[in-house]
């Protein structure tokens, strides 16, 4: 295990038992002062909410400061911690607190409630299943309106961004020099699946683990120039995280590589070049029923 995920999973699982037990102790102690349980409960609120900020924060710092080659999976991180006080800051606002006498289980009256309850059912979706119904009712045809050619003829269900949560995406795959595609999500709260970016790409769409982006070009690449763009999820956008480029010396035919990071570019080495482009893996493209 990587050391970036040791911390990870240490945090989570301290922060868990912590909750736990200081919420046991308080009703372990007599059990039936609803006011020290509210004490509690207002404490931790306030620890979520300060270790959400302080996550927030710190993306928006690591996405504007942070080296190219790390701040992906740091941005990861805080997101993954983020989205984890969110969750149980959720459920220490609006569970129920009840006066018993012994304590049995943590989750027979305090966690047990109809927040707790959708909140599992939402756990549980499997987005598989919603993509195909989705692809197979042929209700993607009312977003492509933007495409200006081709027909979706296959899709590939992926996590992009890493979150936990995949996206579809479909494509016309037509075998010229160009294609379009969509990618697809879901809405948990409105329990709906909407599109959140179409684009044309030319020679493949790739992705890249190591960054969760997809990778792909908006031009007809030769041996001479080319390009392609890391495209990430921000805020249910797609944004370009940064650019490879490359060109040949018609004279000397020698290449020069360069990397464009928020509209800062700089040269590369050739080795740099091929360790973004080796980390590339293609979809895994299935027939749309």
């Amino acid at each position: 295990m990587r050391g970036y995920d040791k911390i990870k999973v240490y945090v989570l699982k301290k922060f868990e038992l912590k909750t736990r037990y200081m919420l046991i102790a308080i009703r372990d102690e007599k059990a039936g002062n609803i006011e020290h349980i509210e004490m509690v409960r207002n404490l931790m609120a306030l620890y979520y909410r300060t270790t959400i900020a302080f996550c927030e924060n710190a993306i928006v710092s690591c996405k504007q400061f942070g080296d190219i080659k790390t701040k992906a999976k740091t941005c990861e991180y805080l997101r993954q911690v983020s989205n984890y006080m969110a969750e149980h800051l959720y459920l220490m606002t609006n569970c129920k607190i009840s006066v018993i006498e012994d304590y049995v289980d943590l989750s027979d009256d305090i966690l047990n409630n109809e927040w707790v309850q959708s909140f599992e059912k939402n756990m549980n979706i499997n987005l598989s299943d919603i993509y195909l119904k989705f692809l197979t009712s042929k209700s993607y045809q009312s977003y492509i309106t933007g495409w200006q050619y081709g027909v979706p003829s296959e899709y590939a269900i992926l996590d992009i961004n890493g979150d936990g949560y995949e996206e579809l995406i479909i494509t016309s795959r037509t075998g010229w020099s160009d294609d379009y595609f969509s990618v697809f999500s879901y809405d948990r709260t409105l329990d709906e699946i909407y599109v959140f970016f179409t684009k044309y790409y030319f020679k493949g769409l790739r992705y890249s683990p190591q960054y969760h982006a997809l990778v792909f070009s908006t031009i007809n690449s030769n041996i001479y120039i080319g390009f392609c763009d890391y495209w990430i999820i921000e805020d249910k956008q797609f944004n370009v995280d940064f650019t490879l480029f490359y060109e040949r010396n018609y004279d000397t035919q020698e290449i020069s590589y360069s990397l464009t990071d928020s509209g800062n570019s700089r040269i590369i080495t050739e080795v740099e070049y091929d360790s973004y482009i080796k980390d590339l893996v293609n979809l895994e493209w299935k027939q749309i029923p």
